[in-house]
């Protein structure tokens, strides 16, 4: 039987366990979320969110959807290279602090919504 080095058994688990953490990644990313449909919906609709990537409100209220948020139509609103000054196309739509949502009747809410409000908001089922 043929000895393995330490040096070679640690380097292998290591491997694994990171082999591990990249199949578990990929899977929990796939994973549909409850909050597909909805987020679909409100997409279909037209509701719209502007946010900042800065803005902690922003990243609370693209977490509430989880992996759904793949499926909203988002705006950043934050300038390349100029963080606090908003682009052009965030200032036409209205949108004066973040996060906003916007349908497209155009009325506004501001603020971290719930699903709830949205859900009122847009007539899409939660």
């Amino acid at each position: 039987m043929r000895k393995i080095s330490p040096a070679t058994y640690l380097f292998s688990i290591g491997a694994l366990v990171i082999a591990g953490f990249i199949i578990f990644g990929v899977v929990v990313k796939s994973a549909p979320s409850p909050y597909d449909s909805f987020a679909q919906c409100l997409t279909e609709k037209d509701v719209k969110m502007y946010g900042a990537y800065w803005c902690a409100h922003c990243q609370n209220q693209k977490e509430l959807f989880g992996n759904a948020f793949r499926y909203i139509s988002y705006e950043e609103c934050a300038t390349p290279g100029a963080p606090k000054v908003m682009t052009a196309t965030c200032e036409i739509a209205g949108v004066k602090g973040y996060p906003t949502w916007k349908n497209s009747a155009g009325e506004i809410i501001a603020g971290e919504q719930t699903l709830e409000n949205l859900a009122e908001f847009s007539g899409c089922k939660l």
